[in-house]
């Protein structure tokens, strides 16, 4: 058996429930009289009565309302969200294929650059080698400097002892 005091609810809803004489029948069902002047007022109004004010109906309708409001705004949400997805993906995959774009050109860029540097190694080479003949000419030079110092030594010496004229 229902007891008022037993349900949990606010204090709007109590009031309201306050206003209802509920009535059990049986086990399993328990009905409350302003359903029951639900279905006699739908009758009623079937033939031709003016309708009561249900304010449990307007409860009802109200929370209905307010209810597909809610999961109105949340799918709403949810699928501006998914199209600023499907856009930030879009612009992302663009990036990538300019990214993809810019590498190509870099790898040719790099070819080119190696071709470049094949096509002047031989030069380098004989650059190399003719720093190498300098370095072996200038070692001569010097030898034969000291000795044109020690032959011109020996001829001042000469000339100054008097052996030469």
């Amino acid at each position: 058996m229902w007891l008022k005091n037993q349900i949990s609810v606010n204090h709007d809803q109590k009031k309201l429930i306050s206003n209802f004489k509920w009535k059990c029948y049986g086990s399993d069902s328990c009905i409350g009289r302003p359903f029951l002047n639900l279905l006699s007022k739908s009758k009623g109004s079937r033939m031709g009565m003016e309708p009561q004010k249900d304010p449990l109906g307007a409860a009802f309708n109200s929370l209905f309302v307010n209810v597909a409001k809610i999961v109105q705004s949340q799918l709403q949400s949810s699928t501006e969200s998914l199209e600023l997805l499907e856009k930030m993906n879009i612009r992302t995959a663009d990036e990538y294929n300019e990214f993809g774009d810019f590498a190509a050109g870099l790898r040719v860029f790099v070819e080119r650059l190696k071709l470049k540097n094949d096509s002047l190694q031989q030069f380098t080479e004989q650059i190399d080698r003719i720093e190498q003949e300098v370095s072996e000419l200038e070692g001569a030079v010097a030898f034969l400097n000291s000795h044109t110092l020690a032959v011109e030594s020996k001829l001042h010496k000469a000339y100054t002892e008097g052996l030469i004229d």
